[in-house]
C-alpha cells in the first residue's frame, strides 16, 4: 500500500522548493531570492536527515533539531569541499562547486526519502499538514499571530527611523510593547500558552534586530575581525585554513556564511546583520525546550525572557557570529543530552555531530563547555561512590535524600556523560584547534593562562578585578549617583539573590525537585565560574564577565524564577496571607514578571535612562553614545585609506576605530590613546568623526573612560602637529606621521 502522505510532502513541499531555489539562483529575484533560499538552507537538509533517521521529534524540538542539523551539514560538507578543492590543487574550485554540490546532495536526500516513504505502510510521526492547521485557525488565533509578527517589523522600522532621522520614539514603543506583552502573557491575557515558542521567537528577533539594523554597517566589536577573514574567503574563492588565527578557524564565520552568501544573494555584510539574527533567535525557543522538562510553562517562559532581557544578548551578541552559531549547538546539546524520552544510536548521533559542530564554530565558549562536561561528570562519580557508612547522621540524611531522587527520577544524561565522551570532547577540541589553527588558540590560551597567574599577587587587592565584576558586587559607584541607576543595581542584585535562593532550595529540596541531576552539576559548574571572576583577578578578562553571566544564565534563569517565588511566598506567609499550591503557581510568575523581571529588561535595555535623561546605555536609543558604530564618511575614509597601505605602513586608530579598520587591515592596525607620544616614521594616523568634530580622544588604557581635547594632547603635539594630513571628509581624517616622529 502506497503512502501518500509522501505524495504531498514530496510533489507539494520539497519539488516546488528544489525548482524554486535554482531559477530563483538564476534569475537573482529579490527578495524572494533571499528568503526562500535562506528558508532552504537553514531547515530543508536538516529535515531530510531528521526523516531519513527516522527522529522521533516533533514539535519545535523538530524544528531545532532541523535547523541545527542544517546548520552542522553546512559547516562540515563546506568543509570538505574545500579541503578537496586544496588536495586536488584547485582551491578556488569551493566557490564554484559549493551550490552544485549541496543543492543535489539535498535533491538526492528527497528522492530518496520519497521512495522509502511511499512504500511505508505507517506515516512518520509528528508530520502533519499546515494546509490543515491553518484552516484550523480561528479569527483570534490569528490575531494573537498576527500582532506577534509585527514585532519584528516595528523593531525594523524603528532602526530604520534611528539610522534615518535620528528619531527613537519608535524603538522605545517596540521595547514598552515588549516588556507589557510578557506581563499580560504572564497574567493569562493577550497571548495563549500554546504560542509561547512563538512568541519566543519574535521577541528575540525584534531585540536583536533593534541593535543590530541602527546602521548599513556593521555595529559591534568583533565583528569586524569576523567579518575580515569572511571577506578573505569571498574574494579568494576558498577558506585557507594554513592562516594561523584565532578567527579563521571558526567555520561559523569563514565557510558558513560564504554558502549563505552564495545561496541568497546577500551581501556578505547583510548575512551577518540579517540571517544571524534569525538562526540565534532559536537560542531561546531551545531553552523554552530545556526548561520544559524542569519546571512549568509559564516558569519556563518568564525564565527564557530573562535570559533575552540580559543586555548581552541583544547588544554584544549581534557582534560575536561565532558564539550565535556555537551557543546554537550547544543548547541544542542540552536539549538531548536532558530529554528523558531521547534515547538510543540516533541521539548519540545529534549530540556527537552538535559538539564537533561547537568546537569548529567557538573556542571560548568550546572551552567553558569542556569545564562544565568534565565537572559534571566527575561529579555524577563521586557521587556514586560516596561511601554508604556516613560518619555524621546529616551527611546520611543528605545521600539518602539524593539516592531516592535518583531512582524516583531517571537520569539518562548521566549516561552519556562517560569518560568516553569526554575524551571524545578533548580529542575532538585538541585536534581542531591545533591542526586547524596551528596551534594559535592553544598559545592564546598560555597567554591568558600567563596573565591570570601573574595576577595572582594581587588577590587581595579589590582594585585589581573587572570593573564590572565591582559593580556586580556592589563596590564601585553608580554614575553620578543618579537615582535611576541606583534602582536599576537594586534590580540586578533582586535577580541575583532570587537565582542563590532559588539553586539552594532546589539543593534543600533535592528529594522533591524537578531537575535533572547533570542539570544541577552543570549548574554548580557555571556558579564556581562566576566565584573565579569574582576571586581571581584578570580571570574574567579571558571571555568578559558580561559574557560569563550571559553563558550562566543558561543554566540559572530558571532558578530566578524559583528564587523569586520562594521569597514571595515567604512573605506572603510573614504577612499572614498564606497562598495555595494551585494559586502559587498561576499567580506569581505574573507578580514576579511585573515587580522584577519586566522592570529588569526596562533597565538593561536602557529604555528606564533614556525615558528619565539619565546617563544612556544603548546605543539602539541614543546617537550620541560613543561605540562601534560607523558614519558613512568614516566608512569612505576606511574604504579610501585601505588600497593605498603598502609596504610595512602601520595604521592607528583609537579604541573604537581600529575595530573598523579590522575589516581591511586586520594584523596592521595599532590602537593610539590621547597621551600617545611616538609611532613610526610613516605611519598612518586615522580619526573618526569623535575625534575631528568634537576633537575628542580616550586618554590612556587606564583611564579608558576619560576623554581629553586631541589638540591639548600628547598624541597631537607630537604626532599630528607634525604630520601632514592627506585625508579629510568632514567626519574623517587621515594623517601621516613624519619619519621619525
Amino acid at each position: 500500500m502506497l503512502n501518500r502522505a509522501a505524495d504531498k510532502f514530496f510533489f507539494f513541499f520539497l519539488l516546488p522548493l528544489h525548482l524554486a531555489v535554482p531559477a530563483l539562483i538564476y534569475l537573482g529575484i529579490s527578495p524572494l531570492r533571499q528568503i526562500i533560499c535562506f528558508l532552504y538552507l537553514a531547515f530543508v537538509p536538516g529535515t531530510l536527515i531528521i526523516r531519513l533517521i527516522k527522529l522521533n521529534f516533533q514539535g519545535a524540538k523538530r524544528v531545532l533539531c532541523s535547523l541545527g542539523l542544517s546548520t552542522s551539514f553546512l559547516l562540515i560538507t563546506g568543509f570538505l569541499i574545500n579541503m578537496a578543492g586544496i588536495a586536488g590543487g584547485r582551491p578556488e574550485s569551493f566557490w564554484q562547486a559549493v551550490v552544485p554540490v549541496i543543492y543535489l546532495a539535498t535533491f538526492l536526500a528527497s528522492i530518496i526519502l520519497y521512495y522509502r516513504e511511499r512504500r511505508d505502510d505507517s506515516p512518520e510521526e509528528g508530520c502533519f499538514s499546515l494546509a490543515a492547521y491553518f484552516r484550523g485557525l480561528k479569527v483570534r488565533d490569528l490575531n494573537q499571530l498576527l500582532f506577534l509578527t509585527l514585532l519584528p517589523v516595528i523593531s525594523a522600522l524603528g532602526a530604520s527611523a534611528v539610522n534615518i532621522y535620528k528619531e527613537n520614539r519608535v524603538l522605545l514603543f517596540l521595547i514598552a510593547i515588549i516588556a507589557v506583552t510578557v506581563m499580560l502573557i504572564m497574567l493569562d491575557r493577550l497571548v495563549e500558552a500554546k504560542y509561547h515558542r512563538y512568541a519566543i521567537v519574535m521577541i528575540a528577533i525584534a531585540l536583536l534586530w533593534h541593535w543590530s539594523l541602527i546602521t548599513p554597517y556593521l555595529v559591534g566589536g568583533d565583528v569586524h575581525a569576523e567579518f575580515y577573514f569572511f571577506k578573505l574567503v569571498t574574494q579568494s574563492g576558498y577558506w585557507n585554513y594554513h592562516i594561523s588565527n584565532d578567527y579563521n578557524a571558526m567555520l561559523s564565520i569563514t565557510v558558513l556564511p560564504a554558502i549563505y552568501s552564495i545561496f541568497t544573494g546577500l551581501d556578505p555584510l547583510w548575512v551577518f546583520k540579517l540571517a544571524y539574527p534569525v538562526i540565534y533567535s532559536f537560542v531561546p525557543l531551545a531553552l523554552y525546550e530545556i526548561y520544559l522538562c524542569q519546571v512549568s510553562k509559564k516558569e519556563s517562559f518568564l525564565s527564557v525572557f530573562l535570559f533575552m532581557s540580559m543586555v548581552v544578548f541583544f547588544s554584544i551578541m549581534p557582534a560575536l557570529c561565532r558564539q550565535q552559531i556555537a551557543e546554537l549547538f550547544l543548547v541544542l546539546f542540552l536539549m538531548l543530552l536532558l530529554d528523558i524520552k531521547a534515547g538510543g544510536f540516533h541521539r548519540a548521533l545529534l549530540i556527537v555531530v552538535f559538539v564537533v559542530s561547537m568546537v569548529a564554530s567557538h573556542y571560548s565558549l568550546t572551552y567553558i563547555f569542556c569545564f562544565c562536561c568534565v565537572f559534571s561528570a566527575a561529579a555524577a562519580w563521586i557521587e556514586k561512590r560516596i561511601p554508604t557508612a556516613v560518619p555524621l547522621k546529616m551527611l546520611k540524611k543528605i545521600r539518602r535524600e539524593w539516592e531516592e531522587s535518583l531512582s524516583c527520577r531517571g537520569n539518562p544524561a548521566h549516561g552519556f556523560l562517560t569518560a568516553n565522551f569526554i575524551t571524545l570532547l578533548l580529542v575532538l577540541t585538541i585536534t581542531w584547534y591545533l591542526f586547524i589553527s596551528s596551534g594559535s588558540i592553544f598559545y592564546h590560551v598560555l597567554r591568558v593562562g600567563d596573565h591570570i597567574y601573574a595576577s595572582l599577587k594581587d588577590i587581595f587587592e579589590i582594585e585589581s578585578r573587572n570593573p564590572y565584576v565591582l559593580q556586580a558586587l556592589g563596590l564601585s559607584k553608580t554614575h553620578g549617583g543618579e537615582i535611576s541607576w541606583k534602582i536599576a543595581r537594586y534590580v540586578q542584585y533582586v535577580t541575583q539573590f532570587f537565582i542563590v535562593t532559588g539553586f539552594l532550595n532546589t539543593l534543600k529540596n533535592i528529594k522533591d525537585s524537578s531537575f535533572n541531576r547533570t542539570y544541577i552539576f552543570m549548574s554548580m559548574s557555571v556558579f564556581l565560574v562566576l566565584g573565579f571572576c569574582v576571586v581571581i583577578p584578570q580571570f574574567s578578562e579571558t571571555l568578559n564577565i558580561d559574557r560569563f553571566y550571559h553563558i550562566a544564565l543558561f543554566f540559572l534563569s530558571p532558578f530566578c524564577i524559583l528564587g523569586g517565588k520562594k521569597i514571595i511566598n515567604i512573605i506572603s506567609g510573614l504577612m499572614g496571607k498564606k497562598i495555595s499550591p494551585l494559586k502559587r503557581d498561576r499567580v506569581l510568575p505574573g507578580i514576579l514578571a511585573c515587580l522584577v523581571i519586566a522592570p529588569y529588561f526596562l533597565f538593561q535595555s536602557g529604555f528606564v535612562f533614556e525615558v528619565t535623561g539619565s546617563t544612556p546605555t544603548s546605543v539602539a536609543l541614543n546617537q550620541e553614545l560613543d561605540y562601534h558604530r560607523f558614519k558613512t564618511q568614516e566608512i569612505l575614509g576606511k574604504n579610501w585609506l585601505s588600497p593605498r597601505i603598502n609596504g610595512d605602513s602601520k595604521i592607528y586608530a583609537d579604541i573604537y576605530g581600529d575595530r573598523l579598520l579590522y575589516e581591511d587591515l586586520w594584523g596592521r592596525v595599532w590602537r593610539m590613546w590621547g597621551d600617545t607620544e611616538r609611532v613610526p616614521g610613516g605611519s598612518y594616523i586615522f580619526l573618526r568623526d569623535i575625534n575631528v568634530n568634537p576633537q575628542k580622544i580616550r586618554k590612556n588604557e587606564k583611564d579608558l573612560y576619560t576623554y581629553v581635547d586631541i589638540s591639548q594632547s600628547s598624541l597631537y603635539k607630537n604626532i599630528l602637529a607634525k604630520g601632514d594630513l592627506v585625508y579629510s571628509n568632514g567626519a574623517c581624517q587621515v594623517y601621516v606621521s613624519k619619519k621619525g616622529g
